[in-house]
């Protein structure tokens, strides 16, 4: 069922979940008016009116179990479906599939089996965790140059001087050497201090460890 259907249903279900009451105010104004008053002397029409309205509560009751008994298999498969969609979103070769199902249906023979609100939960969990890979496969590429910096120690030392350089140029263009030697020195410092620890951070945060001077980068 698509996601117009659930809306349809939703609202269907909506809109008949008060029926009852909406036609009993509507009879009940129409019966206090004179016409109302002088079809109720009439045996017949009570007996007409009385099966017509039982057969309209019957049907609006048949509409509504029908819609809510829609709605609730909607909600048995959503689960199923958000699944196969999280599957498709973190692509064939990652085969996240198999895995994800597995943990869906969990295991019913060892009484295991997760609750209605635990399959939703891990449904919209793989989800989030496709977007994420999809996401990592998108702008994984932008990791590549930095990754290449924090390799080696050289490179490291290369991009902390372009920094406090570039720094200290900006100084001297606006202010003068005197400032430079006079008022920004700690401050260059602090930012090279800064620099350096910030790519040591990122290299443990990336899992890159530091080349040793024998061996050469990879990359």
């Amino acid at each position: 069922m698509t996601l117009p259907d659930a809306t349809t249903l939703l609202t269907g279900l909506f809109l008949l979940s008060m029926p009852s009451a909406l036609i009993s105010y509507v009879l009940l104004r129409f019966l206090m008016t004179k016409t109302g008053r002088r079809l109720l002397r009439s045996k017949k029409v009570r007996q007409e009116l009385e099966e017509t309205l039982y057969e309209l509560h019957s049907t609006v009751s048949s509409l509504r179990d029908e819609l809510r008994n829609k709605v609730e298999a909607l909600r048995a498969r959503m689960p199923e479906r958000t699944t196969s969609i999280a599957v498709w979103i973190a692509g064939a070769r990652r085969n996240k599939g198999t895995e994800w199902r597995a943990h869906l249906v969990g295991t019913p023979e060892r009484g295991e089996a997760p609750s209605a609100l635990e399959r939703r939960k891990l449904a919209f969990g793989f989800l989030r965790a496709a977007i994420r890979l999809r996401l990592r496969d998108w702008f994984g590429w932008a990791w590549i140059p930095i990754d290449w910096a924090l390799r080696t120690k050289l490179r490291r030392e290369w991009v902390t001087g372009i920094a406090v350089g570039s720094h200290a140029i900006y100084i001297i263009a606006n202010d003068g050497v005197h400032a430079l030697l006079t008022v920004a020195l700690p401050w260059l410092g602090a930012s090279a201090a800064i620099t350096w620890g910030l790519l040591v951070w990122l290299a443990k945060k990336r899992g890159i460890e530091l080349a040793s001077d024998d061996e050469p980068p990879q990359g």
